[in-house]
Parts: structure tokens; C-alpha cells; sequence
């Protein structure tokens, strides 16, 4: 008798180390996700997508419920991101941030959504990564960007989510078609 031993990875342990640093972005009644990358005394940055900002300031609510205002700094509709700023009186957990260069091509990862406000769950899918350290330049500028390109299947409530490796650090963040007709 012919036995294969298949084995599956276990995400839990990288899900559980990163829940707290994934918000929901609420805006005009859509909701996305954000990741918390900075936090110096009250003042908290969240990347997340620019569909986010399109009507103006979205409300950010954590991980624990607790729901802010946010200030956009700044959004580029050609890379599909915006980093907003909160301020906040509660301790939050900024991700761990790995240099996608360790990333390769065919290594596992994980991308987490915000919780959905209704439910409390959040959407989580895996995938490998299929093209690691994609360079894209900008079609009017000289600035570049390291892509991952992965076969991971995304819903819009994690658009601008944590795209996570197996230890729960921060490897990139969900942006849809960035650079369409740039590259």
C-alpha cells in the first residue's frame, strides 16, 4: 500500500501574533482593511488602500471595537495605497515589517482582513507567492515599488489587509491592480 504523508500549514500562530495589528476601515458605508505600521506616543499611522479615501477621511475601528476618526496624510491612486493617522489614548501593536527579499517564490503566506463590523470575524486566505520582488516604476515619476505578485484570492474587505509570512510578519499589504497599465 502506497502512503503519502500530505502535510498543511498551520496559520493560526501567525494570525494570532498579527490580529491586533490589522483595523477595519470604514468608509461611506464600504468597509477595507488597514495595518498599523507606526505608533509613537498617541499618534498611530495605518497603510491601507486609497479606494479608502476616495469620499474623504474614513473611521478606523480596532481590533478590541473601539472606533476613530482618522486624518489621510496621504494617498497615490497609482500604487493603490493611503496612510491615515489616528490618535489614540489605548495601546495598539504595530507590525513586525520583514524585507520581501527573504520572501521566495513559492513561499507560503496569509492575507488577513480587519474584522467584519457584523459578524467579528475576519476573512483570512492563503496562497504562495508566485513572483517575489516585482519592481514597478511609476508612469510620471522615477519612484519605484517591490511588488509581490501571489495567487491568493482577495475579497474587498481586505483590500488594503496584511498580506502576513508564516510568523505573522508584516510582508506587504493588499492593493488592487496598483500600477494598472505602468508596468
Amino acid at each position: 500500500m502506497n502512503s503519502t504523508n500530505y502535510t498543511t500549514s498551520d496559520y493560526t500562530s501567525a494570525i494570532e501574533k498579527s490580529r491586533s495589528s490589522v483595523v477595519t476601515v470604514e468608509s461611506d458605508g464600504s468597509y477595507y482593511s488597514g495595518i498599523i505600521i507606526a505608533k509613537e506616543k498617541e499618534t498611530v499611522h495605518i497603510l491601507t488602500t486609497a479606494k479608502a479615501t476616495k469620499n474623504g477621511s474614513p473611521n478606523i475601528v480596532f481590533d478590541s471595537g473601539v472606533r476613530v476618526s482618522s486624518t489621510v496624510i496621504g494617498d497615490d491612486s497609482e500604487s493603490g495605497v493611503a496612510l491615515l493617522q489616528v490618535t489614540t489614548n489605548f495601546e495598539v501593536k504595530p507590525f513586525t515589517i520583514l524585507d520581501t527579499t527573504a520572501l521566495a517564490q513559492g513561499a507560503n503566506v496569509v492575507v488577513m482582513s480587519g474584522r467584519n463590523l457584523t459578524t467579528g470575524s475576519a476573512v483570512v486566505s492563503s496562497g504562495i507567492v508566485s513572483e517575489p520582488g516585482v519592481w514597478r516604476m511609476n508612469g510620471t515619476t522615477t519612484w519605484l515599488s517591490s511588488m509581490l505578485e501571489m495567487d491568493t484570492p482577495i475579497t474587498s474587505i481586505q483590500e488594503g489587509g496584511a498580506v502576513i509570512d508564516l510568523n505573522g510578519s508584516l510582508v506587504g499589504v493588499v492593493a488592487s491592480q496598483p500600477f494598472q497599465g505602468n508596468s
